[in-house]
């Protein structure tokens, strides 16, 4: 899978927002992000999951749902 970038104002918005956001499936999908946004690359992300808690195939629908729209589709259900 390709690379996931992330600015300097959205790694932010990440890390405080995995911590403040009310709802927890959106602080686990902020914490999620936060750790790809940690990494060198995808696949070191991918080792990370364990300490968020998630399987691979949860982290790529995160990873999904951020490329579909940014920090705010992290935070709908459907």
């Amino acid at each position: 899978m390709a690379r996931v970038t992330f600015s300097e104002g959205e790694r932010e918005q990440l890390r405080r927002e995995r911590i403040e956001y009310p709802h927890p499936r959106v602080q686990l999908r902020m914490e999620v992000l936060w750790l790809i946004s940690c990494s060198q690359s995808y696949s070191s992300a991918l080792s990370s999951a364990p300490l968020a808690g998630v399987s691979d195939a949860t982290v790529d629908r995160y990873v999904a749902l951020y490329r579909e729209g940014g920090i705010e589709r992290l935070k709908q259900f459907e």
